[in-house]
This record gives structure tokens, sequence and C-alpha cells, in this order.
């Protein structure tokens, strides 16, 4: 049986040329939120790191986590010239019992791990953002199955207890900007 790291291994040794752009949604919430002036944020899932390179050029210090140590190895070469503060891990979402610090922003794209919105208000400073978009069951492409695709208004009703200052479902994707207010 292959594990989620073999798996996503192998997908990133294929992957060594590819850089996807990052997300549009994820892109204008930053731009919302302005400078992260060394405000530790965390990209949660990161793959290759599409939006971690973003969160640098807004100078948070930022951790890049996935489950790939071939994906890090790579986001890790890519950000060499970067200026900034970063730390890639290796973690496994899936098996984590609580997370070790607190961050001003947690970031997560195209990642669906449903008891993580039960756990995203622990992991955030107190006027900590939560930034999500991820595929919804009406997303036109084949993948990611259905299991990984957000059912209409889930995200919207995902962490009640952070107040959302931004939210959208637009053409399959939708999108999540939340601040901890206590």
């Amino acid at each position: 049986m292959t594990t989620d790291a073999e798996r996503w291994d192998e997908k990133y040794r294929g992957m060594l040329a590819e850089e996807r752009p990052p997300d549009p949604f994820v892109e204008q919430a930053l731009d919302r939120l302005g400078s992260g002036a060394d405000k530790p944020a965390v990209d949660v899932a990161c793959g290759l790191g599409r939006h971690t390179r973003s969160l640098l050029r807004r100078g948070y210090t930022v951790e890049a986590w996935d489950v790939s140590a071939v994906g890090l190895e790579q986001l890790e070469q890519r950000l060499q010239n970067e200026t900034g503060s970063f730390l890639t891990r290796q973690v496994d979402v899936g098996q984590m019992a609580s997370c070790p610090q607190r961050f001003e922003l947690v970031l997560v794209a195209d990642f669906l791990h449903r008891p993580l919105f039960s756990q995203v208000e622990s992991w955030l400073a107190p006027g900590g953002h939560f930034l999500m978009v991820t595929f919804t069951q009406d997303h036109p492409a084949p993948k990611p199955g259905p299991q990984y695709r957000l059912e209409p208004g889930e995200l919207a009703r995902s962490v009640p207890e952070l107040r959302t200052l931004w939210y959208e479902e637009v053409e399959g994707r939708a999108g999540l900007l939340a601040v901890r207010t206590s």
C-alpha cells in the first residue's frame, strides 16, 4: 500500500520544471491584508510552494508544510534566491494532534482535510487570519475526486468561530478569508 507521502513524492518527481501561478483569490486576499512585516505564516500542504513565494514577498516569516519530502526539496531549490525567512517541514496534517505554535496567517490552498476546520482557530494568534481556497462539487475537471470537493456553502460554514471578511464561490472554487477575533 502506497502512503500519501510516497504518492506525492512520485507526483512531484515528475513536476520538476512545472510551476503554477498563485491562485487569484489568494493573491487578492493577501493584497487586502497588506504587508506581512515578519508575521509568522504557515502554508499548509504547500506542494511546490506557489503561495510560499507570495507570502515571502509580502514580508511574512513562512513555514511551508507538506507531506512530500520531494516537493519540499524542490521548494527549497526554488526559493534559494528569495529574500525573507522560511522553513520547510515535512508534516502530515491528517496525523497532527495539535499545532506547535500560533500563526498570524494560516493559508490552505487546494487541500481539503475537513478535521482542520475544527483545529484552525487554535492555530491562529488572536487577530490572525485564515485563508483557504479549494474546489467545490461543481468544479468542471475530473480531479480532484468528489471527497476532496466542498459542498455549496460548506467553506462559509466551516469555521463559525472565526469572523468572515471575504467569501466567494465561483466556477467550481470556494475562497474564504476570515479572522480570529478573540
